[in-house]
């Protein structure tokens, strides 16, 4: 999937087993949106969380919580960690 500048996401299915429990998309972009103009991270390229969803059956058991993390530690080894904000 692309954003509206064509930048491409990173799409996780997540699984408990062999059944898809939540999707989750982050991207690496300019936080450009109006809603961020007073942030110091406007205009910067960043990482972030574009969706994340567990389906309602397997909330409240540590899975989103254990995706994102496993999301942060895939980041922190990806180009531009450390150069820009997370």
């Amino acid at each position: 999937m692309l954003n509206t500048d064509g930048i491409p996401a990173t799409q996780v299915a997540i699984y408990v087993d062999e059944v898809v429990v939540g999707f989750m998309m982050y991207i690496y972009d300019t936080l450009d949106h109006e809603s961020f103009e007073n942030e110091e991270f406007y205009g910067k390229k960043s990482y972030f969380v574009w969706h994340m969803t567990i389906d309602k059956r397997y909330q409240g058991k540590g899975y989103g919580k254990l995706a994102f993390e496993k999301m942060l530690m895939d980041i922190q080894k990806m180009p531009y960690m450390g150069k820009q904000s997370m």
